[in-house]
């Protein structure tokens, strides 16, 4: 399995620097609403299930620090996507 942030600790990579390493390891990145709904925060979000964003577009999406809700479209086939809640929560994933 790949991992795509193995090694990174709380503190260590912006969600821009993150966005931009999920683009390099072939993900489709966009950013999430900030609302708690999880919903794309980006209108025409359904190019993503075919094509990935640009880099620039990324940098346009979360280089200022106020976007914290990063998404992945994962579509279906065998991508498993864990999602953590909390920096405690991803440390108790690595400890188990």
């Amino acid at each position: 399995m790949s991992r795509v942030l193995e090694g990174e600790t709380d503190g260590e990579r912006s969600v821009s620097e993150a966005a931009h390493a999920f683009l390099a390891a072939g993900f489709s990145v966009l950013p999430v609403k900030q609302d708690g709904t999880k919903a794309p925060a980006v209108q025409k979000w359904k190019k993503l299930q075919t094509a990935s964003a640009k880099a620039e577009q990324i940098e346009g999406w979360f280089s200022d620090g106020r976007r914290t809700g990063l998404g992945l479209v994962t579509g279906y086939g065998s991508l498993e996507c864990l999602e953590f809640e909390s920096a405690d929560a991803w440390r108790l994933s690595r400890e188990s």
